[in-house]
This record gives structure tokens, sequence and C-alpha cells, in this order.
């Protein structure tokens, strides 16, 4: 892959995913890719400059993207919020499934 299109990708990615997630709109996959993107930053732009820990702070070096990662796991595992996109999407087809199921039993 070029390294213009995969450098967009990731800023892409760093950018529009927090905004998923805010949102609550896709919710589990965008918890999923943002994960994978801060771990693969992380290993491609951090583990290749110096040592995994850092000797004078005696904390993992650059820690930053990995507690990125380590924020979007919870919301990859529980899923979005009652307050969310996702949830207003799902429970208004939720509604009419549930609608369509009493209707069909009072019509019997």
């Amino acid at each position: 892959m070029a390294p213009e299109l995969f450098g967009g990708l990731v800023v892409a990615g760093q950018l529009g995913l927090p905004v998923l997630l805010a949102v609550g709109f896709g919710t589990r996959l965008a918890a999923l890719a943002q994960a994978l993107v801060m771990a693969g930053v992380w290993v491609l732009a951090v583990l290749p400059d110096g040592p995994l820990l850092d000797p004078q702070a005696r904390t993992l070096a650059s820690e930053v993207p990995l507690a990125y990662a380590a924020l979007a796991l919870p919301l990859l595992f529980t899923g979005p919020g009652r307050v969310s996109l996702d949830h207003a999407v799902t429970a208004s087809s939720r509604e009419r499934r549930v609608e369509k199921r009493v209707t069909k039993r009072l019509s019997r």
C-alpha cells in the first residue's frame, strides 16, 4: 500500500473514529477500528524509535496510543449506551418488530 494512502487512512481513522464513538454511531465497529489503529500506531511509530520502557520516567514509551486503544475496548464489548445513535436506530426497528408481532397475535 502506498505510504500516502496508508497515512491518509490513519489520519482519517484518528479523526473520524473518536467522533463516531462520541455520538454512538457504529459503536462496536468504530471501537474495534480505533483499538486496531491505535495499536498499529504504537507498533509502527513508537516501538521502532526506542526502548519499550522509558528509563527516566520508568513507564511505557509513548503510552497515549495504548491508552486510546484501551479506552475503546470496553465500548467494543459493551456496545452503545442508551443515549446514542445506535440505540435510537435499533430501538425504532425493535419497536416496529414488536408492533408487528402484537398485531399478528391480536388478529388471530
